[in-house]
């Protein structure tokens, strides 16, 4: 090679290189596809989605006039099938319980948001019925509840009308516990303990936003953590799990949650509704409060547009897949989902860390093409997949929330991957150092053939298609071993670094192993060793309760065992017992 041509092709390495340090200092953008599915039965605003042990689940709300609706929705078989409720529960509480049911609670008294209840039933998955069984200790709207490790629920929250923390004893019977030191509307109910809670939220009874943030626990004094006053918590008048932002794990006594904050500031906002400060993650790890380090800033403006972005802030845990999405929309409606990659996080050496010294959390920014049927108000729910489920809400095209007119629409983002691969949202920062690692090879390669033509040497012959996907059966083996003697899918948090690691291989010719050889993904191989052995668990032991065998199975709560249990077998764990 010449040498004029040779200092070209530096100069153009150089430059890729250049060009990718510059990219790899803004946020990882992907596209991502946007699924239509039917609309509602019943257009919906205030309504609660959640999935239960059958499905995905729309419950209660308003309709067309700000009229409550006595009904429900399930998703079954591509087609929404109307279900009727006990009672109207309206911006209520609804509340996955590690049994598999959903409690519903409280909710607007009256049309037109008006009013609380005391109405509380409950909905049996297995049966696809509510019954009306109790009523809350006072009347309620804008609630929230919260699981904790007994069973029992904490319930606090209220709308125009004073607040009190109560406890639902897990069968029938609500009774007021104390008097928060402040008052809540739609409050964040976050597990810290066993049997304790933290309570807090930027919002009093009456929508109005707090100066100073005051934490109470169900067990222990109210206090005001110094972080949550120079950053401001985000919370949202709207049915919210505080469940679904816990990232811990109940059975080693590991508790942590996410939620997002903005810097507190006087600023006038530069659009309603829009940060004025910086936003930042904070994970609360047992009582401690911290700002959880990122690869990147959290962004505020569009990469597609340049418009702002209209977060929730609202945070939406996968535990299965360690991420945890934050959503929002533009101006020209495109969905955007800000998947925050938090198991750094939860690495020894993080654990160990200092504030601030740890592993940072990686940051990608997943969005769609323009949506004019969504209805963004409506908060997100995951589906087992990993997907988010956005349905009904009352945001109209001109982005003013009109609950006179909610909208039916029901889409489904498609963010869910395979986490056993490399997150291809990391492709928009790393395409470029990609291409230098290409220029570098195709120099190598050339240098190469040079030189074999030089010394007489024939290329090594290309590798026979026909061969080359052909199954490891090999490897097939020794991995099904693993499984079957070691059983490492009992391990909640099994990757396919750890089988790698395992076998001396690399995580690669795994999934491709069990891609060729089973049809199936690394989780769905995994998931299906889980539910096989949940299934001797209840031959063996008929008695022994459905909580009990999915954490012996390896799942990392009841309602992803329940959802599996499902997905794989076709009926609820409930049913295959009373089958067999």
């Amino acid at each position: 090679m010449s040498r004029p041509r040779a200092q070209w092709i530096l100069l153009c390495v150089l430059a890729l290189f250049a060009a990718g340090v510059k990219a790899d200092e803004q946020c990882p953008t992907q596209k991502v596809a946007a699924e239509r599915l039917p609309d509602l039965n019943v257009p919906r605003g205030g309504h609660a989605v959640v999935y239960a042990d059958d499905g995905l689940m729309v419950i209660g709300g308003h309709t067309t006039g700000f009229v409550p609706t006595p009904t429900a929705e399930r998703y079954v078989d591509g087609r929404w099938q109307l279900v009727s409720t006990v009672y109207s529960h309206d911006d209520a509480m609804a509340l996955p319980l590690s049994s598999g049911r959903v409690l519903i609670a409280g909710g607007h008294e009256k049309n037109l948001g008006i009013g609380q209840s005391y109405e509380v039933e409950m909905y049996d998955p297995a049966t696809h019925s509510f019954t009306g069984f109790g009523t809350l200790d006072q009347k309620r709207t804008l609630l929230s509840g919260t699981e904790i490790d007994s069973g029992r629920v904490v319930v606090s929250g209220n709308w125009y009308a004073d607040d009190a923390i109560e406890l639902f004893d897990g069968r029938r019977h609500f009774r007021r516990v104390k008097a928060p030191a402040v008052q809540r509307s739609s409050p964040f109910i976050f597990r810290v303990a066993r049997d304790d809670v933290f309570i807090l939220s930027d919002y009093d009874v009456r929508g109005g936003r707090y100066d100073s943030i005051v934490v109470d626990r169900l067990r222990g004094e109210p206090f005001s953590p110094s972080l949550l006053q120079e950053w401001r918590p985000r919370t949202a008048q709207a049915a919210y799990n505080s469940s679904d932002a816990f990232v811990g794990d109940e059975r080693r006594g590991f508790y942590a949650s996410l939620f997002t904050v903005e810097r507190n500031t006087h600023a006038q906002p530069l659009v309603p509704g829009y940060p004025t400060g910086d936003v930042a993650f904070v994970l609360l790890r047992d009582t401690s409060f911290t700002l959880v380090p990122t690869d990147h800033p959290v962004p505020l403006l569009s990469p597609v547009t340049g418009d702002s972005i209209l977060y929730n802030f609202l945070v939406h845990a996968d535990r299965s897949r360690q991420r945890a999405y934050l959503t929002g929309c533009d101006r020209h409606f495109r969905f955007y989902a800000l998947c925050l990659d938090y198991a750094p996080l939860f690495t020894e050496a993080s654990l160990r860390a200092q504030p601030g010294e740890g592993a940072k959390a990686r940051l990608t920014l997943y969005y769609t093409d323009p949506l004019p049927d969504c209805a963004f108000h409506a908060l997100p729910t995951l589906t087992p997949d990993g997907d988010l489920a956005v349905v009904g809400g009352v945001v109209q095209p001109d982005f003013v929330a009109n609950n006179f007119f909610p909208s039916p629409s029901a889409w489904l983002i498609h963010v869910g991957q395979d986490e056993s691969s490399a997150s291809a949202a990391d492709s928009s920062r790393k395409w470029l150092l990609a291409g230098v690692a290409g220029v570098a090879l195709a120099l190598a390669a050339m240098w190469l053939m040079r030189w074999r033509r030089r010394s007489g040497e024939a290329p090594a012959a290309e590798a026979d298609p026909a061969t080359a996907r052909r199954p490891d059966s090999a490897l097939m083996d020794r991995i099904c071993q693993l499984m079957d003697e070691q059983q490492m899918f009992r391990n909640a948090d099994l990757k396919v670094s750890d089988l790698a690691s395992a076998l001396s291989t690399n995580t690669r010719y795994i999934t491709d192993c069990i891609k060729q050889s089973r049809r199936q993904t690394f989780s769905q191989f995994v998931n299906t060793y889980r539910i096989r052995h949940a299934q001797q668990l209840l031959r063996r032991h008929p008695g022994m309760k459905l909580t009990e065998v999915s954490f012996e199975s390896g799942f990392a709560n009841e309602r992803s065992f329940f959802r599996t249990f499902k997905a794989i077998t076709g009926m609820t764990a409930r049913e295959w017992v009373q089958q067999q």
